[in-house]
């Protein structure tokens, strides 16, 4: 199979500035929505892109990383990096579909151990893509990229976009495209931030997963009425909330001390924010300085697990009285929780009706 697009020779290399690349869609069989369209058309450096969840990023993603591939060039080198292998893979697997199903006489290599793309590009160069995992910050050092899509960019630590990837840009003056539901207001908020102000080199987008019109509003406002509000404004709505997730809310910014081990003879005092599925649970250990001295925080545990190791922690720090978090489905916790070796308070959100009982601290 032949594509229809022409081949540019070496000479006409150095006039085409970029592909045309909704005539590859096209070709590709892709039709993005408005909302992609408007991203694929942006010219900035720094495209940052905070989405709701089945927004249609890493089809986005993946069709602007072809794209990039195909344009002329004696040779071109883009990355596909996340916070793991398995999420790079998302968008990585993408680009090889699209490719195996559509560009296959373009191949030149697959490499699936490597995580390795390379295709003829349309100047007759060869141009590589290869999926990075972040959770190893010494693989992403190396050669410089003319792109790179970072994609879950909220979950990423800031030092590995500065000290990491955005320095394979600089020599080739690469362009980087910055994708991920929010995730409190991290480095990402950041970015996303001066792509809405005046910095010409960024552009950013927020598109609420409602803006695809392929999805069903029903099944979404559905997910509305089951989720916590919180939990619906940042995966759905895309928008960066505040310590999102915990209802001890801004602790990080309000920690006067360093953490520290107990010592004895001291009293410790303990908030409990309970979690299942959706969010984190969160135990925070104080002294009477009002020092954070001890954080731990967790995710999909079983409620026997959560208590146990909730109860070896204020056990380590002389037995602390801890203030737990009662309504909704942190309550049952509350409750198998004994008063004697876990001492403890409970209270109600003040966003619920709940009630405020005691319980004897040992």
């Amino acid at each position: 199979m032949s594509d229809s697009l022409p081949e540019v020779t070496p000479k006409a290399k150095r006039k085409v500035a970029r592909l045309d690349k909704e005539a590859l869609f096209r070709l590709l069989q892709y039709e993005p929505t408005p909302g992609q369209l408007e991203v694929h058309r942006s010219r900035a450096q720094r495209r940052v892109l905070a989405c709701g969840v089945r927004w249609g990023k890493s089809t986005l993603a993946a069709h602007e990383a072809v794209a990039a591939a195909l344009a002329p060039a004696d040779r071109g080198i883009g990355w596909v990096v996340a916070p793991t292998y398995d999420l790079a893979r998302r968008v990585f697997d993408a680009i090889v579909a699209v490719v195996t199903k559509h560009l296959a006489h373009r191949i030149v290599a697959l490499r699936e151990h490597e995580h390795r793309l390379i295709v003829r590009n349309m100047g007759g160069g060869v141009s590589e893509i290869r999926a990075k995992s972040a959770d190893s910050p010494v693989s992403l050092l190396g050669e410089g990229l003319d792109f790179v899509i970072v994609d879950e960019a909220s979950r990423l630590k800031a030092e590995i976009w500065s000290s990491y990837i955005s320095q394979r840009l600089i020599d080739k003056k690469g362009w980087a495209l910055l994708i991920s539901t929010p995730r409190g207001k991290s480095w990402f908020y950041e970015m996303w931030k001066r792509g809405m102000g005046g910095d010409r080199d960024y552009q950013s987008w927020n598109a609420p997963t409602w803006s695809n019109p392929l999805l069903d509003a029903s099944v979404i406002e559905a997910e509305r009425a089951r989720l916590p509000d919180r939990v619906f404004l940042q995966e759905y709505a895309a928008q960066f909330i505040e310590n999102a997730g915990s209802v001890f809310r801004y602790v990080r910014d309000a920690a006067t001390g360093t953490l520290q081990d107990p010592i004895v003879g001291t009293r410790y005092f303990a908030g409990l924010d309970l979690a299942k599925t959706e969010d984190y649970t969160v135990l925070a250990v104080l002294n009477r300085q009002h020092e954070v001295v001890f954080v731990d925080r967790f995710h999909r545990l079983d409620w026997g697990v959560q208590i146990e190791r909730v109860r070896a922690a204020l056990g380590r720090y002389n037995n602390a009285t801890v203030l737990v978090d009662s309504t909704g489905k942190g309550e049952p916790v509350y409750e198998a929780l004994p008063p004697e070796p876990l001492p403890g308070t409970e209270y109600a959100d003040d966003t619920d009706d709940g009630k405020s009982d005691e319980r004897k601290s040992a």
